[in-house]
């Protein structure tokens, strides 16, 4: 719809025209024009969400309503059985996250948002301990109230111990960083024996360094499974001697 080197406007309301006339559909690529204009005249629309602040390697295609496309990728039924492959959480839910009303649940889970208007919206919830959650809902009027109850996948558990290759001591009180090949961290601490447990891990290779005070530790691999897993850290004598400064 829009050049993104020198801004042309193309005229997409007289192209869906020519389209329809020749009983054809037409894909209208509104990367650099959402958020900014107008979006109208086609019967699909793509978008990206690096062109809004959201994360790189995720968008969108929205579909004129009652519109039904083949599948061009077989296998699992993701994406409304469109396009199969494992879908990335982490970065549907940052690009949700910039055009979404978030709201808190309470102490027993529960949560309510009112005055919503009529039609379909992706629900994102996060939690700390569990896997991000990613599902779609339906508002409508004649339905009336009707919950929506969300069950979180704790995902894969990491249990291990963090000590100083001096002596062996255990490493109280550090914080171990987990970071995944997105970029997204997750942080674990240690007890006062050293020893961490945590949930909400994807299965893959993740980069772990510790931060003691105001420094870090260099990283070390470790790559989560599906069941229990057991990392220990050893922090060697010259980054522990570092890291006490």
């Amino acid at each position: 719809q829009v050049n993104n080197e020198i801004g042309t406007i193309q005229p997409t309301v007289e192209w869906h025209r020519k389209a329809k006339s020749a009983n054809a559909l037409y894909l209208c690529d509104a990367v650099q024009a959402y958020g900014r204009m107008e979006v109208t005249g086609a019967d699909m629309v793509a978008i990206s969400a690096h062109k809004f602040h959201g994360p790189k390697g995720v968008g969108a295609l929205w579909l004129r309503e009652g519109l039904d496309i083949a599948e061009v990728q077989t296998g699992g039924g993701q994406e409304f059985g469109i396009r199969s492959g494992t879908l990335s959480p982490a970065l549907i839910a940052g690009m949700g996250g910039n055009n979404a009303d978030g709201i808190e649940s309470d102490d027993d889970g529960y949560f309510q948002m009112k005055e919503v208007p009529e039609g379909s919206y992706n629900l994102l919830v996060h939690h700390d301990s569990f896997l991000p959650y990613v599902g779609r809902v339906s508002v409508r009027e004649d339905r009336g109230v009707r919950p929506e109850t969300v069950r979180l996948n704790p995902g894969e558990t990491v249990t291990g111990k963090v000590s100083y290759e001096e002596g062996r001591a255990a490493a109280a009180g550090v914080t171990l960083i987990f970071t995944d090949q997105q970029g997204l961290n997750k942080l674990v601490r240690t007890d006062d024996r050293g020893r961490y447990s945590a949930t909400g891990f994807m299965p893959g290779t993740y980069g772990v360094r510790v931060r003691i005070g105001n420094s870090s530790i260099p990283q070390q691999t470790f790559t989560v499974s599906r069941g229990s897993n057991k990392f220990d850290y050893e922090i060697a004598a010259g980054a522990a001697a570092a890291g006490k400064k």
